[in-house]
């Protein structure tokens, strides 16, 4: 071997070097950057497609929902009581309604859904209804089923309907509760 060669080696053992150093942290970063969901962070209830105002069973999404309810359907209805953070017993049910192969039900009892920002207990129902939550979407999960791909509806009434989707998820709205001394509130001043 002569110098040239060894230099020539040596080159492009260095490039060798670079690109496999530029490819390590490329993939540090997309290692960094994409982050997995944390348990804690709750899955965005489904929209329905819909056309001309009517519901669309034959959408892509539509018939992955309806298999996601055929394979639970020998499990329901599914009554479970949990303990929630605050210590509460909270009772839920999951069940399908005869008329809709599309859609799972969710019964909570035991948080007040009329809750508002003038009742200071509102921190507390809105921890427990993410905790029961939680329990609903593991359950649902540990049979098989991709939770964000099925139709959910939060109760029988539209204000717990409405309010299920806004506590869902922690957003400026509806901060991460916590607990201060005696009592639960919001981690910060809710934007109101």
């Amino acid at each position: 071997m002569n110098l040239t060669s060894i230099r020539n080696l040596i080159i492009k053992q260095k490039y060798f070097a670079i690109a496999t150093l530029i490819v390590f942290l490329v993939i540090f970063a997309l290692v960094l950057t994409s982050k997995s969901k944390p348990k804690d962070k709750y899955l965005p209830v489904t929209q329905q497609p819909t056309v001309n105002d009517q519901f669309n069973k034959n959408a892509a999404v539509s018939k992955i929902a309806k298999a996601g309810v055929d394979s639970l359907l020998k499990k329901l209805p599914y009554t479970q009581t949990i303990k929630t953070k605050t210590e509460k017993d909270i009772t839920y049910q999951i069940y399908k309604r005869n008329a809709d192969d599309y859609t799972i039900y969710i019964q909570i009892k035991g948080v007040n859904f009329r809750s508002d920002y003038t009742d200071p207990n509102l921190p507390e129902n809105v921890q427990d209804f993410r905790d029961t939550a939680s329990s609903v979407l593991g359950w649902i999960s540990k049979q098989g089923v991709e939770t964000e791909k099925i139709f959910i509806i939060w109760g029988d009434k539209a204000y717990i309907q409405e309010n299920a989707k806004k506590w869902l998820n922690i957003s400026p709205q509806f901060p991460n509760v916590v607990k201060r001394e005696d009592s639960f509130v919001f981690e910060s001043e809710p934007a109101k």
